[in-house]
């Protein structure tokens, strides 16, 4: 943002002497730009205080976009990673959770049909209460926010 006082000056008569009488008006010129380049006009004022002082404002602007760019797609690319490695972390668990699932419930109908029903149930039921407890508190956990 940049100001630039200018100053008007004036002959009045007086209407007390007859003297003239100097006045002074003063006129404030405001220019403001937002962004990270200041607009041509201002750019050709920075030239004239400093030659290619114009040309290194608006590299430098280039290389700060450019900066932030890479580190928005690097922290996405992160993210992304993230999100992919939590999938499939949660795909090998249930994997393992179906596996053990399958298991205990094969070794209890195995040992029911062995002769031996209250075992076989009760392998049975300890391959299948873990399975149904995570489902209904993982739904209650996702339903409180």
């Amino acid at each position: 943002m940049g100001t630039s006082p200018k100053a008007l000056s004036t002959k009045k008569p007086s209407h007390d002497s007859g003297s003239p009488v100097l006045e002074r008006e003063s006129l404030l010129v405001a220019a403001s730009y937002s962004g990270p380049i200041p607009d041509p006009e201002m750019l050709r004022a920075y030239d004239r205080v400093s030659p290619g002082l114009a040309m290194r404002l608006v590299a430098n602007a280039e290389a700060e976009a450019a900066h932030r760019r890479s580190l928005e797609t690097a922290a996405l690319r992160a993210e992304i990673e993230d999100r992919t490695r939590t999938s499939h972390e949660r795909l090998r668990g249930q994997v393992c959770a179906c596996v053990i699932t399958l298991a205990a419930l094969a070794a209890g109908a195995y040992t029911a049909l062995q002769g031996h029903e209250l075992a076989g149930s009760v392998l049975g039921g300890i391959g299948i209460c873990p399975i149904v407890t995570t489902f209904i508190l993982g739904r209650q956990a996702r339903a409180t926010p």
